[in-house]
Order: structure tokens, then sequence, then C-alpha cells
């Protein structure tokens, strides 16, 4: 898993919270963007509002990894 998180794509780091945007968290899951997407609004993914922008913090992509969306 970690080798996955460790691709091209950096996290942005925002006071020690690591956080990835929507279209590189289905990248990394090999979901389409429109997928993940539904799943933040059905409240399956937790994430997090950066002033107009909505991330998903690093434990919560390493959740998905680990045990998938419920």
């Amino acid at each position: 898993m970690e080798e996955i998180l460790s691709t091209k794509l950096k996290p942005i780091a925002v006071d020690d919270l690591q956080v990835f945007t929507i279209a590189e968290c289905a990248q990394r899951i090999k979901v389409a963007k429109d997928t993940f997407y539904r799943w933040c609004r059905a409240g399956r993914v937790h994430t997090v509002r950066m002033g107009d922008r909505v991330v998903v913090p690093i434990t919560e992509l390493r959740r998905i990894m680990e045990h998938g969306v419920s």
C-alpha cells in the first residue's frame, strides 16, 4: 500500500495534515472520478473542505485501500 501512496502524485501538506484531491484518490484506487465523488456525496468517504476545495485526508485514503468503501 505504501508503494501506491508514494507514486508520482504527492499529497498536499497543510499543518501536518496530508490530503489528496478527489481525482488523485480515484486514480490511486482505480475507480472513475465520478464514482469517487458519488461516494463522497453519499458520506461513504470522509472529506475535508479547504477553502473552495474538497480533499481527502491520507488516513481516509489508507482506510479505503485497506478495507474498501463502506
